[in-house]
């Protein structure tokens, strides 16, 4: 006992200090920009840097230097149990995104923060609270800490109003968007739904997993009128849906992708969104974000009473939606289409408000105040 007491002692002194993330996908979203940012500054070189992950294909991503990556639920090799033993004394930093580690084996760090998967304007305090034990969480903005702070159940007094590092890529140089989908359309709108059927098993009020175009009918005089103004749409299922429900069929502007699109083409989802002309959502914090490119936005919310039910939305929805096209039609569609195609915008000075009032800074800068955030508690603590 005594020597293996030695042995760990060792091998505790010899680890370098780590900073675990997660994210949910796997190395994505508002982990993914603090980690680079962390990286741009040579933090593997005094840390370790270790990710959580569930899919074991992001484990052979990098073996280079001291940034590594493993199966979380990895319990049985030794090298792991080696590890995480090293990582209980040694852990500094806990860096979260969309779903919470055990906080048990990090108790003793010294800063964990809840990044949050966006600015939430569905109800989710009845079912998705962040753990008191969690130090700080972020918001957007300044105006955001009590809205986040009600939809997690949690102090807000620990909300930190720093921006979300993810948005970052909406003020940096598109991509050429045309040229990934290999199209000659003047305009893309992007269709970011959020999951109505979670892969869990987990539904929500709303029996139509894409509102407005879940019947032929409907797809085929949408495509005309895109057909018409040389548009096309590309439509993106949330991560979590369950695809079963969705009829997945191209037509000559319309489009599916999947997230094996974004690594195929070697992007993130944002900076696809980034360089399309128009957003369609519906009850998704993407068009919080998506205000800082400062083009239209549509949301579908023909199935909004449905929704309302379960799991419902926060009581200041309207107020958070200004500057935002609502669509409950087919015609509504049609319109918010030739709109675009005519270049037309009259909810732009709304939505410039809105912009303001969800948003820390058009700077580009979230990523920076972050992780020098995080960097001041890590030198305070030491």
């Amino acid at each position: 006992m005594q020597i293996n007491r030695l042995i760990k002692q060792l091998l505790f002194k010899l680890v370098k200090p780590s900073i675990i993330f997660e994210s949910y996908p796997d190395f994505t979203d508002n982990t993914k920009a603090v980690f680079d940012e962390m990286i741009a500054r040579n933090y593997n070189r005094k840390y370790y840097l270790f990710w959580y992950i569930n899919n074991s294909e992001y484990a052979i991503i990098n073996k280079s230097g001291n940034i590594e990556y493993w199966e979380r639920w990895d319990n049985k090799s030794l090298k792991n149990k080696i590890r995480s033993l090293s990582l209980r004394k040694k852990v500094k930093a806990v860096i979260m995104c969309n779903r919470f580690i055990t906080p048990t084996p990090f108790s003793k760090c010294d800063v964990s923060i809840y990044l949050t998967h966006g600015t939430p304007i569905k109800n989710t305090k009845n079912y998705y609270n962040i753990p008191a034990c969690v130090d700080f969480c972020l918001a957007s903005s300044t105006q955001a800490k009590a809205l986040v702070a009600e939809s997690f159940n949690y102090d807000i007094k620990k909300v930190i109003p720093l921006g979300l590092p993810r948005n970052d890529v909406f003020t940096k140089p598109v991509i050429d968007i045309k040229k990934l989908l290999n199209t000659t359309c003047s305009k893309i709108i992007v269709w970011y739904p959020t999951y109505k059927q979670h892969n869990s098993g987990m539904k929500t009020g709303s029996d139509k997993a894409i509102p407005i175009i879940y019947n032929k009918n409907s797809r085929l005089k949408l495509n005309n009128e895109l057909q018409k103004r040389n548009i096309m749409i590309v439509i993106k299922p949330h991560f979590a849906q369950d695809l079963s429900f969705i009829c997945k069929q191209d037509f000559s502007n319309m489009k599916f992708i999947d997230d094996k699109f974004y690594e195929a083409k070697g992007i993130t989802s944002y900076q696809f969104l980034a360089a399309s002309d128009a957003l369609l959502t519906d009850y998704s914090s993407v068009y919080c974000d998506y205000l800082l490119c400062d083009k239209p936005i549509g949301l579908i919310w023909e199935d909004i009473e449905d929704y309302k039910l379960n799991p419902g939305l926060h009581p200041k929805y309207k107020e958070l939606s200004i500057g935002t096209y609502k669509i409950y039609t087919l015609e509504d569609l049609l319109c918010f289409v030739n709109n675009l195609g005519n270049d037309v915008d009259p909810l732009k000075h709304e939505r410039q408000k809105l912009r303001d009032i969800l948003n820390k800074s058009i700077d580009g800068k979230n990523s920076i105040r972050v992780v020098d955030f995080i960097e001041n508690c890590l030198n305070s603590n030491s």
